[in-house]
């Protein structure tokens, strides 16, 4: 039976991050013989999930103790800092897959493959670190106490 308590806003992107962790991790595991459904598909399920579990509590708690009058700059901090650690992850990304792609010999597909498999690996790592600098360093809004 479904309980009535909420999780909060922390265990709540605890539980997003680890999602992710996961999605990254089965994008990591794909093969160039793969299959859509299978392969690609469920993981992209996954991370969309963990997205909306992860990101849109971090923008309430980002937002939450900001007094009224600075609502909108703490939104705009919140904003921008989300906009360019996405740009610069994605430049992580490429560089990991760029550079395994080249340090690998045989077919370009294969190498190509193994470049975006360490990207995705890491991206999944990234995640799970995301979940304990949550546990770790996220407070409780005064209303969830």
């Amino acid at each position: 039976m479904w309980s009535k308590t909420k999780l909060g806003m922390k265990l709540t992107m605890v539980i997003g991050f680890i999602i992710l962790g996961i999605a990254g991790l089965l994008l990591s595991g794909n093969t160039v013989s793969g299959d859509y459904w299978s392969d690609v598909f469920i993981a992209l399920l996954l991370a969309a999930l963990g997205n909306a579990l992860a990101y849109l509590p971090a923008t309430t708690a980002a937002v939450s103790e900001a007094k009224s009058e600075d609502s909108g700059l703490a939104s705009g901090l919140y904003n921008t800092t989300y906009q360019v650690g996405s740009a610069v992850g994605l430049a992580i990304m490429v560089s990991i897959a760029a550079a395994v792609t080249a340090s690998a010999t045989g077919e370009l597909s294969i190498t190509l493959n193994e470049g975006y498999q360490q990207a995705f690996f890491w991206c999944g790592m990234v995640a799970f670190l995301g979940a304990i600098l949550v546990l770790l360093f996220v407070r409780k809004p005064k209303q969830e106490e």
